[in-house]
């Protein structure tokens, strides 16, 4: 096959396999976009880093970031609760009833058409369910 056609078939299957997400473009002008990306909690994947430490990760993608973007613009992301927007990386500290603390951290790196967001406890410890289902809200500006 030649690569004219290789190239739009594996848009196709990649756009195919993020539908789990919810992204929506919400305002658009010349130099900038918002765009809002519903994460539902059964889309993190967990995985292990070098050292068996466990973290969760969605790879969402998102056609909005462009080479263009990617080479000449930035993307801010923020983590929507309600009528909050808290930057990312966005760090909240817990205790739980049994007096255990914990720090957990959401944060993201982008590469064209692609959003990696990370969710992390200091302790590599997770309750069931988690992480939840997670709005973000991607600010991208050229």
């Amino acid at each position: 096959m030649s690569k004219k056609i290789i190239l739009p078939i594996l848009v196709l299957l990649l756009s195919l396999t993020s539908c789990t997400e919810t992204i929506v473009e919400r305002y658009s002008a010349d130099n900038w976009k918002i765009v809002d990306i519903d994460i539902p909690y059964n889309s993190w994947n967990a995985y292990t880093d070098q050292n068996g430490s466990l973290f969760y990760a969605a790879d969402i993608y998102v056609p909005e970031i462009t080479s263009f973007v990617y080479t000449d613009g930035f993307v801010l992301c923020y983590c929507m609760d309600g009528d909050t927007q808290m930057p990312l990386p966005y760090v909240r500290h817990n205790r739980d009833n049994q007096g255990n603390i914990w720090t957990t951290t959401l944060d993201y790196e982008y590469n064209i058409g692609v959003l990696h967001v990370y969710y992390t406890n200091n302790d590599f410890n997770y309750m069931d369910g988690e992480p939840n289902a997670t709005r973000l809200r991607l600010v991208l500006q050229w």
